[in-house]
């Protein structure tokens, strides 16, 4: 939150405290706070040319959230009801 703060100028968190993430922002405004922060490292010279903040793609996401399984599920080939999450 510390960090947010400090480009955007406001914390929107509810659960408040330095050292937590951020909560409460809609997309858009993490989208501005990845373009906030673009600008500020890149005109402190600590972020190459060409180089950008950006939140992960769907894929992206997927693939991190997999932690390297292979199979159609993360935790194996097949879907059993005690793992379904319905009513």
């Amino acid at each position: 939150q510390s960090e947010y703060q400090a480009v955007m100028g406001s914390n929107p968190s509810f659960f408040q405290g330095a050292n937590l993430p951020v909560e409460q922002v809609s997309w858009n405004q993490a989208v501005a706070y990845c373009d906030a922060l673009t600008v500020q490292e890149a005109a402190a010279g600590r972020l190459p040319s060409g180089y950008e903040y950006r939140l992960p793609t769907e894929a992206e996401w997927e693939y991190c959230c997999r932690a390297g399984t292979t199979t159609e599920f993360h935790y194996g080939a097949a879907l059993v009801c005690s793992q379904a999450n319905f009513v």
